[in-house]
Formats: C-alpha cells, structure tokens, sequence
C-alpha cells in the first residue's frame, strides 16, 4: 500500500499523490490480502493454498509495503501470468513437504457448507481500500 520502493508519495500521470496510511489497532499495515468468498471456500485445499501462496508473493522482498516487481509493462504478475502462478505452486509444493502441523491450516479444509454447519455463520472484516490524496501538480 505504498508506491515503489515503499515510498509514501509517488507520481501519477505527473501528479503528486500521498497513499492513506491504513491504521488498525494502533500500528500501519502495509498489506491487505484480500479473498472472495464463498468462492475461496470452494476450492480445494490445494487450491487454497495455492491461491494463499500467490497472493503472498505480491508482497515485496523488502516488506515495506510496495509489491513484487518484474521488468517491463506486466509489473505485476511478470509477462507471463503462468510463470507466476507456477512460481506460488512451487512455494506450495515446498510447504506441503516440510509435513507443516495439521492446525496450521485446518480451516483451509473445509468448505462454506461444512463452515456454516459447523459454526452457524461466516463474518469477515471489510477494510477499505486506502485512497490516493493528490498533493499538489507536479511541476
């Protein structure tokens, strides 16, 4: 949630704009992940995962809130989206043989079904999306 290189203001088409910090529970986060649902919750364990794994990956080497970058006009997911998608599948791959404890994601396993049967409800946090504030025209 910052521009590149975990700056706080950055340019857009040659204006200066700042990015809300997003404060919660007294300290800024720098990332938000963000999943859909039910159908998040529909995929498999595997496919959970995998998604969880990809979206991790967005975040930067130096977790200062700015995202991964690849070189050239597809910054964000590299030239090719697959490479990208085969890159989370290896992380997963990587997880999964480190034999990680069954609680770690126990509650990837389950589906909306068996999710509400057994707690009668799903709730989640809605954060906005922090906005860009224009600081002045770039000369």
């Amino acid at each position: 949630m910052r521009f590149e290189g975990g700056a706080s203001v950055g340019l857009r088409q040659g204006r200066r704009y700042r990015i809300e910090p997003l404060i919660l529970g007294g300290h800024e986060r720098l990332y938000i992940l963000t999943f859909c649902l039910p159908r998040f919750l529909d995929l498999t364990y595997r496919e959970k995962l995998e998604t969880v794994f990809h979206e991790l990956y967005h975040v930067g080497p130096g977790f200062d809130g700015d995202y991964r970058r690849f070189a050239g006009r597809y910054h964000v997911h590299s030239a090719r989206a697959s490479k990208f998608d085969d890159v989370a599948e290896r992380l997963c791959d990587e997880y999964l043989s480190t034999t990680p404890t069954p609680e770690a994601c126990k509650f990837l396993r389950h589906r909306t079904d068996t999710l509400l049967a057994h707690h009668g409800a799903i709730t989640g946090l809605k954060i906005p999306v922090p906005k860009l504030v224009a600081i002045e025209d770039a000369a």
